[in-house]
């Protein structure tokens, strides 16, 4: 049986219309057990490595597909490097799975995609390394026109997805759970994450919840909108906007949670920040719109943690030793709009802003 995905994608006047593509079932989502696979020219695309259907055409793509690849040895289960330009033909992914039965200390990424420049879905891709070291779910590098659909990580011990120096990325009805971050957006531009959902009950949400360092974070990226996405961290705090680069970002509707380190054998968990809160503005990030958010820190805004902070307060509260001292994390620049959010307390802000929660 197949069904048609397709997603057209709108931001900032430029759209993406993704082709359609034919789905396989739950039931072949259980995958054939198959070695790592590496894809760097059209030669590449075969049946011996994983394309189950298509022509290659962008209205009939490839499809590599049910595919459990529990070889890491290579630091991937499936690859497509068009680095030397030699991959010119379409392709989608669905159903890859890997749950990390051989590794290495250098961790690896379950789907790595490296510039590919044609639209192209990755959908149902699944893992759970048991918080091995920098295991990582998707990674795109340099690479644009990608739309990440209903894609799941649990216990990853490096970031749910990376988005690498890319464009015009899509991410929705996603979850990751990872030892670092859920979401980890980088030197990118011209990004959707999630879509409109009933935040809390989770159906066709994005969540990047009980992340050790961030649910999301973005880093020197401009043009991002986020919608009705669910972001927490286990132990450190829920959403960082940072860096010069970061600006024209705009979130709507969503739920940032941090509750903060713990002392987990006398050693403190989680990122040693000084901005554990539900979103923290750094760094210089300008142009940032944050409207009908729930945000939420466990602390008294006090010695404790903040729910929004405007840069950094120069202490971390080390659960298993009191106060620290760290270096002031900057504060972010101009144009920050934090009108009509739930919060109780914010730092760093002139004025500061005034909460706005609903009571039906």
């Amino acid at each position: 049986m197949s069904a048609v995905l397709a997603a057209a994608v709108s931001l900032s006047m430029i759209v993406v219309v993704f082709a359609a593509v034919p789905e396989a079932t739950a039931g072949e989502c259980n995958g054939t057990a198959h070695a790592p696979i590496l894809i760097t020219s059209d030669a590449g695309f075969t049946a011996a490595n994983g394309v189950i259907s298509g022509t290659g055409t962008p209205s009939d793509p490839y499809l590599i597909a049910n595919l459990a690849i529990d070889d890491m040895s290579l630091g991937y289960a499936l690859k497509v490097d068009n680095a030397a330009g030699t991959i010119t033909k379409s392709f989608d992914v669905t159903c890859v799975s890997s749950n990390w039965k051989v590794s290495t200390p250098s961790g690896g990424v379950v789907v790595w995609i490296v510039d590919v420049h044609t639209p192209t879905t990755v959908s149902r891709v699944l893992s759970n390394s048991g918080e091995l070291p920098n295991s990582t779910g998707i990674r795109l590098e340099g690479s644009n026109h990608i739309l990440l659909n209903d894609d799941s990580f649990n216990k990853l011990g490096g970031d749910g997805i990376q988005i690498l120096g890319s464009d015009h990325v899509t991410v929705v009805d996603t979850k990751s759970k990872a030892a670092n971050n859920g979401l980890y957006i980088q030197d990118s531009h011209d990004i959707i994450v999630g879509q409109t959902c009933s935040v809390g009950g989770g159906q066709g949400c994005d969540e990047f919840t009980y992340d050790d360092n961030h649910g999301l974070s973005i880093q020197d990226s401009y043009n991002v909108q986020v919608i009705d996405t669910m972001t927490s961290a286990d132990d450190s705090g829920g959403i960082l906007l940072s860096g010069t680069g970061t600006y024209n970002v705009t979130m709507t509707g969503g739920e940032a949670t941090a509750n903060g380190p713990i002392c987990h054998s006398g050693t403190p968990s989680g990122h040693v920040s000084d901005t554990i809160t539900g979103i923290a503005v750094t760094d210089g990030a300008y142009d940032i719109t944050v409207h009908g958010y729930t945000m939420q820190a466990n602390g008294d805004g006090g010695g404790g943690y903040f729910d929004l902070m405007n840069g950094g307060k120069g202490l971390y509260l080390n659960p298993c030793g009191g106060l620290v001292t760290l270096p002031k994390t900057p504060t972010g620049g101009a144009n920050l709009d934090f009108r009509g959010n739930c919060f109780t307390y914010a730092y760093g802000f002139d004025p500061a802003p005034t909460p706005y929660c609903p009571t039906s």
